[in-house]
């Protein structure tokens, strides 16, 4: 016999719950040699389908060589089997036995599934408390927020603001226990934000230092949400921003974040990512992590 199967595939690894499906090829040199019976040996090891451990079909009655559905005794997860098969011709001839085939279950019970979550961690570690973020952005359309000290939906987020004619500004929020922003400030700004300007906002302790190209805008102290937490960005309604890359670096020198947005980023769980830069259209970003 050649090309053992089950399931339809060669020594498969995984398969799933219900009676795996057996399938053999005839291969003989008469025409019109037809198969009248079949004996099917299921063990756990190679050496052992000569006397199965597991299921002996025993010679039946058949010339069905396609998906004969195993009948032994039920299964183990994650468990390797092997098998062999040996037919009877139209003349009453058996054949050798075939060259034994596998197959590997999965997880054949709901209890069988098991795991642990692989990702970055939901809460952000101690080297997120005090940090420097550095990112070259663009308004596009009306304003884009930097959210950062960010941990349970709490944080801070600056935001880049310039409607059309209206002077641009930053109008520093923090954002509250109970979900809503309160404006800080409303600091006037001497640059065109819908032009490309680099943003640097360092966090250290209860003091905030806000630059744009090089030039301090604004210093706060804050003493709300200044221990650990992520960085995201935000924009609402028809806001939209572009961020053309971004690093994060801890007052330790460690960088926690240093990306240029190529294709497939996956630094944030939304925007769109678009040549080589990130347009983020609507919501919070999300933050990010190593």
């Amino acid at each position: 016999m050649l090309s053992l199967k089950t399931n339809n595939l060669t020594n498969p690894l995984g398969i799933a719950a219900g009676a795996p499906r057996l399938s053999w090829q005839l291969d003989g040199t008469r025409r019109g040699t037809t198969q009248t019976r079949y004996e099917i040996h299921v063990a756990s090891t190679a050496a052992k389908t000569i006397r199965p451990d597991i299921w002996n079909s025993g010679a039946v009655q058949s010339d069905r060589s396609v998906d004969v559905p195993y009948g032994g005794p039920a299964l183990t997860s994650y468990t390797a089997y092997n098998w062999t098969v040996r037919v009877w011709d139209d003349t009453g001839t058996a054949s050798a036995w075939a060259p034994v085939a596998t197959f590997e279950t999965g997880a054949l019970q709901s209890s069988d599934w098991r795991g642990d979550w692989i990702g970055a961690d939901s809460q952000p570690g101690a080297e997120w408390t005090d940090y420097t973020v550095d990112a070259d952005v663009t308004v596009t359309k009306e304003a884009l927020g930097v959210f950062f000290c960010g941990r349970g939906g709490l944080g801070y987020m600056w935001q880049l603001n310039q409607v059309t004619d209206s002077r641009p500004l930053l109008r520093p929020h923090v954002r509250q226990p109970g979900g809503g922003y309160v404006v800080l400030a409303e600091i006037p700004l001497s640059v065109d934000l819908k032009q490309r300007h680099h943003l640097r906002i360092a966090a250290g302790g209860q003091t905030i230092t806000t630059w744009i190209d090089g030039a301090q805008v604004d210093q706060r102290d804050r003493a709300d949400h200044n221990a650990a937490g992520l960085v995201g960005f935000r924009t609402s309604g028809a806001e939209e921003g572009i961020v053309h890359n971004l690093t994060v670096t801890n007052s330790a020198n460690q960088i926690l974040v240093d990306t240029a947005f190529p294709a497939g980023d996956q630094t944030f769980p939304e925007g769109t990512v678009l040549r080589r830069v990130v347009l983020h259209q609507a919501g919070y970003s999300g933050g990010a992590s190593p």
